[in-house]
């Protein structure tokens, strides 16, 4: 990744980049305070493709001085950087500031850098030029990609687009929660946001596994790729209360790190580089959905949002000629 370098400024202390070892102290902090949590993998990338650079390209820039100004700096920097020519997605430019912002707490903590509120600096608006979900054709190539991946990472994967869960909140869906709803084959999940924290859920018990979740329904083709699954590879794992049980330890759930592993090399072979499991599932779910008429409401329960806004924002926002179209259309009637 490059950047065009900083404008030195007055206000700004000097200095060099990170002291060895420390990254790993880092990780190994959240690693321990959040097992089987993405965000360890994610914050440490931001530490080690932004956070770091951003210092290292600006020795004017002191750690142990490290204040609200220098992270505004941080941040403009951050929605600079470029891959192949290509700015940084607005997600990645998030993960890098938050990142940061997460590194710099607990380096405060160990009196490394100051103790003080950095502040909330607006976000750069990066364009994101890459598509935020799979076309059907994509898809279906998408599945026979995944389709090759050992289970249960396969399935998960299969299952991401259909049923519009995150990675974790499949990973993490017990067996006892397979089960219809209403007459629909269903399974249950602990959304985001739910009571208890998914670092905690691979220590409950199989009692404490059914409480607290939320049922999602299964499409005939999701429903299909489920019950093979069932029948050919979970019948076989005994002593489990996890649908999707570590291959490593049956009495874990698999980690959400093993699944994106997998979705990396699916993206390989698809020549995908901007693939991720959010665009592979929620985002191709909601398009899907949208394409079909399905009204907002409907299409924020299946992601599972307390907020249509949330729908409206992040996963189904009509373009300006969407608008114009609806528009034109109604004056017609009317007319």
């Amino acid at each position: 990744s490059t950047s065009p370098p900083l404008d030195a400024s007055p206000a700004i202390a000097y200095s060099g980049h990170l002291p060895v070892g420390l990254l790993s102290q880092f990780e190994q902090h959240l690693r321990e305070e959040r097992p089987d949590s993405g965000t360890t993998r994610t914050y440490v990338w931001a530490v080690r493709h932004a956070f770091e650079p951003f210092l290292q390209a600006n020795p004017a820039i002191k750690l142990a001085r490290f204040g609200p100004a220098e992270f505004r700096a941080y941040a403009l920097w951050a929605g600079r950087l470029t891959k192949d020519g290509r700015p940084w997605s607005p997600q990645s430019v998030r993960t890098a500031v938050n990142g940061a912002r997460a590194f710099l707490r607990w380096a405060a903590l160990r009196g490394i850098a100051p103790a003080v509120d950095l502040g909330k600096p607006p976000l750069p608006q990066v364009p994101d030029a890459q598509p935020p979900h799979l076309s059907e054709a994509e898809l279906e190539a998408f599945i026979v990609e995944a389709s090759g991946e050992p289970e249960p990472q396969r399935t998960v994967l299969v299952l991401l687009p259909h049923t519009a869960c995150r990675v974790r909140e499949l990973c993490s869906a017990p067996i006892a929660g397979v089960a219809p709803k209403a007459g629909v084959p269903a399974i249950r999940v602990r959304r985001k946001g739910a009571r208890l924290a998914f670092d905690r859920i691979a220590r409950m018990s199989a009692v404490d596994a059914d409480r607290d979740l939320s049922a999602v329904g299964l499409t005939p083709a999701a429903w299909g790729v489920l019950r093979v699954y069932l029948r050919d590879h979970r019948r076989a794992i005994s002593g489990s209360p996890w649908l999707f049980p570590s291959p490593s330890d049956a009495a874990a759930f698999i980690s959400a790190d093993t699944v994106r592993r997998s979705m990396e090399r699916v993206r390989e072979r698809l020549g995908m580089e901007w693939l991720t499991t959010h665009r592979a599932g929620r985002h191709t779910m909601a398009q899907l959905l949208r394409d079909r008429g399905v009204p907002i409401e409907d299409i924020a329960d299946v992601l599972g949002h307390a907020s249509i806004e949330t729908t409206r924002r992040h996963y189904a926002g009509r373009d300006a000629s969407q608008i114009a179209a609806t528009a034109a259309q109604a004056f017609n009637k009317e007319g």
